[in-house]
C-alpha cells in the first residue's frame, strides 16, 4: 500500500465536515502512531485555529492531551503525516441497534 500525498490528505481535510475526522497510521519507521485530523469544532471563535492534528499510540492516548498542532491551513496539518509515510486507516463501523 502507498503512501498517502499531501494532496490527498488536504482534499480530504478541506471537504470535513464538523464532527468528522480522518485516521491515519504514520510507517513503522516513525513509531506506527495513530493521526488524528478534524476542524474544530471551536473554530471559528477568537483565538481557535481551523483544524487540529492529534497523535498517540492509540486514537484514545491521543485524544487523552491537548491537539499536537492546529492550524487554519490544512496543508500544514496535512504535511506532518504526509512526511512519516501515512496510510490511511479503516473507517470504524458503528454497529446499528435491532429494530
Amino acid at each position: 500500500m502507498q503512501p498517502v500525498s499531501i494532496n490527498e490528505i488536504v482534499k480530504r481535510l478541506e471537504n470535513i465536515q464538523p464532527g468528522q475526522k480522518l485516521k491515519l497510521r504514520t510507517s513503522p519507521t516513525f513509531g506506527e502512531f495513530t493521526v488524528i485530523l478534524e476542524s474544530n469544532p471551536a473554530w471559528p471563535k477568537k483565538g481557535e485555529k481551523k483544524y487540529l492534528l492529534w497523535v498517540g499510540k492509540t486514537e484514545a492516548a491521543a485524544r487523552a492531551g491537548k491537539p499536537f498542532f492546529q492550524s487554519d491551513k490544512a496543508k500544514k496539518v496535512a504535511s506532518w503525516p504526509a512526511e512519516r509515510c501515512s496510510q490511511w486507516l479503516p473507517e470504524e463501523i458503528t454497529p446499528q441497534k435491532a429494530a
